[in-house]
């Protein structure tokens, strides 16, 4: 034993060097208190077997259970040399959004590895989740898993009474789901709501603030049931969150558990996506040479200045989606304007054309008269004489 490192209500925990494999391990002993109770006992021994069976990176790892030399049961766990969420909110405030996500996913892969085991948490909390500096980065250890069903075990029916009347509160009221509030317990209670608890925890991290504030825990508890939490955007402008994060943040604190996400599976699918949206806001391409020829541009002159290896352009813009062809289109009539009134004028009739020149007219008379005259004459030279003819010879 090298030393205490905690202490809670159930009991404490030890820092201990594993002498036959030269290594850390923490301890969990029961309290003092709670060994004249055997059904807690019991359920702390049964919780533990069940907890071995997690075997998650994002888990804490329970390696033996045994007992002290006063008979108080341990449960021999993986050593976490790192530092609490808690404690880490309560130095840096509000957590940049990547990080946010990133423990966030990490939390829900270690629920969804024990959902599918049957497991629910039940007392989700920045307490209960480790942040340890590894080779990949940072990683997330979610603990006590058990622990919290262990505690409904024992407390039974001589604990608070919840807001129904009936049954226990377990958990931690800040960050307790409406359903467990109402007095929920057992097969009652599934893996959504370990999620609304982390949708509490998420919008701590991004806030540095609860959603709820109440001066006593049934204040606390009635929030959970009734009250909307304030949105993100509202509650904290300036920090800038992205819609789509805080919009994430807010479906898991959802009254209803149907309208959260239906599984820890799924938020880490939904978050994965929120990942990559962040990290490519502008969707662009990194094209080759030939991929830039045949998009009609020089590689050798790309506009970022690279070389004829490559370029970064902007996307292709997608062509218009063709319309399926369909039945002609009815061809509208033609338009008949009205025309104006067409007004009829009379014509002049034709005159006569006059003779050429007065010459001609002089010419006429002068036929005439001469044509008169002539016949005149004529009739003259014609008329019978006065001596009488001779005889005929007859």
């Amino acid at each position: 034993m090298l030393g205490k490192v905690g202490q809670g209500g159930m009991g404490s925990v030890y820092k201990a060097l594993h002498l036959a494999f030269d290594e850390l391990r923490a301890l969990k002993v029961i309290a003092p208190e709670l060994l004249a109770d055997e059904l807690f006992v019991k359920r702390f021994k049964h919780e533990a077997v069940i907890t071995r069976r997690l075997q998650h990176p994002n888990a804490v790892r329970v390696d033996d259970i045994d007992e002290a030399e006063d008979g108080r049961p341990y449960i021999v766990m993986e050593f976490i040399d790192g530092k609490s969420l808690k404690k880490l909110i309560r130095e840096e405030g509000a957590l940049p959004v990547q990080r946010v996500l990133s423990i966030i996913k990490q939390c829900a892969a270690a629920l969804d590895a024990a959902h599918r085991l049957g497991m629910v948490h039940r007392d989700i909390k920045p307490d209960n989740i480790a942040l340890v500096d590894s080779p990949d980065g940072e990683t997330v250890k979610v603990l006590d898993f058990g622990i919290a069903k262990a505690k409904e075990a024992r407390m039974g029916e001589a604990a608070d009474l919840t807001l129904t009347g009936a049954g226990v509160v377990v958990g931690t009221p800040q960050y307790m789901p409406p359903e467990q509030a109402m007095g929920k317990r057992g097969d009652e209670l599934d893996g959504r709501a370990d999620l609304y608890s982390l949708g509490v925890v998420m919008y701590q991290m991004l806030t540095a603030d609860l959603p709820f504030k109440a001066d006593t825990t049934m204040e606390m508890l009635l929030a959970h049931v009734n009250k909307p939490p304030a949105p993100i955007g509202v509650l904290h402008p300036e920090l800038q969150i992205p819609e789509d994060v805080a919009a994430l943040a807010m479906r898991l604190l959802e009254k209803n558990r149907d309208l959260r996400p239906a599984s820890a599976r799924v938020l880490i699918q939904e978050i994965e996506k929120l990942e990559k949206d962040l990290a490519n806001p502008g969707q662009t391409q990194v094209l080759t040479s030939d991929d830039m020829v045949r998009a009609g541009q020089n590689p050798g002159q790309t506009g970022s200045g690279r070389g004829a290896a490559g370029g970064v352009v902007p996307p292709r813009p997608q062509p218009l989606p063709v319309r399926p062809a369909g039945p002609p289109k009815p061809v509208p009539p033609p338009v008949v304007r009205p025309q104006p009134p067409v007004q009829v004028v009379a014509a002049p009739l034709p005159r006569p054309h006059p003779p050429e020149s007065r010459w001609g007219i002089w010419a006429a008379l002068i036929v005439l008269l001469v044509g008169v005259g002539g016949g005149g004459l004529y009739i003259a030279t014609r008329q019978p004489s006065s001596v009488p003819p001779g005889p005929t010879g007859l």
